[in-house]
């Protein structure tokens, strides 16, 4: 067993077990580590780095490499990568498979409770009916994304997010400020808002991913889903959506939700898939893994 870090000279290798159709770009601070058995790719690992915690996008190990011990050899240069760099915390986002759950609590994960996401594709949404109806329209409401709030609309939408938020979570949203969207009624008030976050990477599987905006929020203050509608259509319209390379919306599971996304699909269904949610501590620190 050979541990090496996968770089341009070795990616090609790599490639076809990791979850990116190319190379990451060096802006997107991901760290990948391989191994190689008998002269071939066994297994690889890809950890994205960020400033409070390094999230496992992938562990995967070529199935005749199986139940030798790669993925806890992938998993300890995961941590010691997280501790070299001074990071608190590692986590991982999977879609629902009880060998993982069972792989991460072995590693003395946290592993918590499945959560369900529905999606469909981007395209389903642009090319539906509603959207096409209400984009002419945009022009007579005022909807801005986070960019175009000046301080007093700022205050006035953490207002807005009092209703339904602690300060805590406030705290903690991680929206992308140019697809994200607030919808203002005339006298300046928002009375509606859309939270869209781009993650760095998807947990729907690998051929969404990069390529996944996830709706984290959606709030109307009346429940008029015409004001839904409105923030879907500015954000699909947009110049900030033009500039990604979206191809499936995410939604977390409500009802609500789904009946809204339904509507704008004209009940076409959309796709479910439960997640699974695995956290802890990086070595050294109060509570090791």
């Amino acid at each position: 067993m050979t541990i090496t870090r996968i770089g341009e000279k070795n990616y090609s290798a790599f490639g076809g077990i990791l979850p990116y159709e190319k190379m990451p770009s060096e802006d997107m601070q991901v760290l990948m580590i391989g191994i190689i058995e008998d002269g071939k790719a066994a297994a690889a690992a890809a950890l994205l780095l960020q400033e409070e915690t390094a999230v496992i996008e992938s562990v995967y190990v070529v199935p005749e490499y199986r139940r030798k011990g790669f993925g806890s050899a992938l998993m300890r240069e995961l941590k010691a990568v997280t501790k070299a760099a001074g990071i608190p915390s590692l986590s991982a986002n999977f879609a629902r498979d009880e060998e993982l759950r069972a792989f991460f609590r072995a590693q003395g994960f946290l592993v918590l409770p499945e959560e369900p996401v529905f999606h469909a594709p981007a395209q389903d949404f642009k090319s539906s009916r509603l959207i096409r109806v209400t984009i002419p329209k945009l022009k007579d409401h005022d909807i801005r994304d986070l960019y175009g709030l000046g301080e007093q609309e700022k205050k006035l939408f953490r207002n807005l997010l009092y209703k339904e938020l602690t300060e805590e979570e406030i705290e903690q949203i991680d929206a992308d400020p140019g697809l994200s969207r607030v919808l203002f009624d005339r006298s300046g008030i928002p009375v509606a808002y859309m939270l869209v976050t781009l993650p760095e990477e998807s947990p729907l599987g690998q051929k969404e991913y990069g390529n996944t905006a996830l709706v984290s929020m959606l709030y109307s203050e009346t429940n008029n889903y015409r004001d839904l509608y409105l923030l879907f259509a500015s954000a699909l319209d947009s110049e900030a959506f033009k500039k990604t390379h979206v191809k499936t919306v995410m939604f977390y599971a409500d009802e609500k939700v789904r009946e809204y996304a339904e509507d704008l699909l004209e009940e076409q269904p959309l796709g479910e898939t439960v997640l699974g949610y695995a956290c802890g501590f990086a070595p050294g620190s109060e509570e090791d893994f």
